[in-house]
């Protein structure tokens, strides 16, 4: 007969039984899983250690504890540093539980046949409910529904994550800097900007990221796989909810804003990079020169100054660069390219800005005025250059002579007195 060497408490933790506590004072003590016999499960139950209980309602409180065992079923270990901080660990796989219940339940994926089968995909699973609730993958059932907006979800961990963002509750604080989080996932995600943790790696260079999207971002470098294409321009995308991001652009959606300048934007991850301007957080560190940035891709761009990288290569020139967006504006050159359209005459740029001085000849208010004599400029640049026929400034000096212009142009023109002179020297010396 096995005599357990826990008891379960009132708050539902394992403890030492009395009558082991001065024989086994170990702080880690390995027992037989206490495994339940489950109606989904085909467990046979070998041994049983029966318990006297006092009432109907200890009888069945510890008949949920230590008291079912079988012969050859994964083994259990309580992890006991201080009264209040137990784990009970599932020596098959590794994995931690805070209550001994929640390890129960982890053991029937070693013990028990996945005897409940999904039709649809084949995957099999150790519980009905468990079936079921896979079941909406595929029924795309969302039985829960928020009541202030509408919004709904297939789990109902979900909803009540996201009703945080109606009440504003924030749980989740990191204990370095403050920042608080609307999930324990968030926060998780957050921790590695402080610990430098890089858990996902790629297995086809070794290169390693914070987050997974970031890795299967990154894939594409060697798969070239873009399988969501947008119907409207047709670029490709590597995942769904970056095609859906991209659509805003067509629609001009734009749902996510800022509470403190009224800014609106297309993703929420540019809302947050957006907030940091606000809150003056930069929490993207270079280790080098410890120099500070608002976003991850500010970090990568600036460490090029430090290595040196150029890995963006020009397959026509053999140009080189350090940030992609370089090499796309410079591929132009060669693709003739020109997709900035003035809307007013149909004019069309290779860059933006070009766009936005050629606007000003359609936009009256956007004509810069001299205000000594009243002459209008389309742009910024020729007024600053007529300014000086009122202040005389000449910036423009002939090395030679030391003569003045007030502009370029005039400099050069003014050169070739001199290289004619010298010509002539040279040719009475002949």
């Amino acid at each position: 007969m096995v005599t357990p060497i826990h008891e379960q408490n009132d708050n539902g933790e394992l403890g030492l039984n009395p009558d082991q506590s001065q024989e086994k004072p170990e702080v880690n003590t390995t027992v037989q899983s206490p495994v339940l016999p489950d109606p989904d499960c085909d467990l046979q139950l070998l041994s049983y250690s029966p318990h006297i209980s006092e009432s109907k309602d200890e009888e069945n409180r510890t008949s949920e504890d230590s008291r079912w065992t079988t012969a050859e079923e994964p083994k259990q270990t309580m992890k006991q540093n201080h009264p209040k901080s137990r784990l009970f660990i599932c020596e098959s796989c590794g994995k931690d539980f805070k209550l001994s219940t929640l390890l129960k339940k982890h053991l029937r994926v070693h013990t028990c046949k996945t005897s409940h089968l999904c039709k649809t995909c084949g995957k099999t699973f150790g519980r009905n409910s468990t079936l079921k609730i896979h079941m909406r993958v595929h029924t795309g059932e969302r039985p829960y529904v928020c009541k202030t907006c509408g919004k709904t979800f297939k789990h109902n961990y979900e909803l009540k994550t996201h009703l945080r963002d109606h009440t504003g509750e924030r749980p989740y604080v990191c204990k370095t800097c403050g920042k608080i989080f609307i999930d324990s996932s968030s926060l998780r995600r957050h921790m590695r900007i402080h610990t430098d943790e890089r858990p996902f790696a790629c297995k086809t260079c070794g290169k390693t990221f914070k987050r997974n999207h970031q890795l299967k971002a990154h894939l594409i470098v060697h798969t070239g796989d873009r399988p969501y294409g947008c119907k409207t321009c047709g670029k490709t995308f590597n995942t769904n909810s970056n095609l859906k991001i991209h659509m805003r652009i067509h629609t001009g959606e734009k749902p996510y804003l800022c509470k403190t300048c009224g800014k609106t934007f297309a993703g929420a991850s540019s809302l947050r990079r957006h907030v940091r301007i606000h809150t003056g957080e930069r929490p993207y560190l270079c280790k080098t020169c410890e120099k500070t940035f608002i976003n991850s891709n500010s970090l990568n761009d600036h460490m090029k100054v430090h290595t040196g990288e150029r890995p963006f290569v020009c397959k026509t020139c053999g140009k080189t660069f350090k940030q992609n967006y370089q090499l796309k504006v410079h591929l132009r050159v060669h693709t003739g390219e020109r997709p900035y359209v003035c809307k007013t005459c149909g004019k069309t740029f290779k860059h933006n800005y070009e766009l936005k001085v050629h606007m000003t000849i359609h936009n009256e208010y956007g004509l810069c005025v001299c205000k000594k004599c009243g002459k209008t400029f389309k742009g910024n640049i020729a007024l600053n250059v007529h300014m000086r026929i009122h202040e005389d400034e000449r910036p423009f000096v002939c090395k030679t002579c030391g003569k003045a212009f007030k502009k370029n142009s005039a400099l050069n023109v003014h050169v070739r007195i001199h290289t004619d002179e010298i010509f002539v020297s040279i040719q009475n010396e002949k």
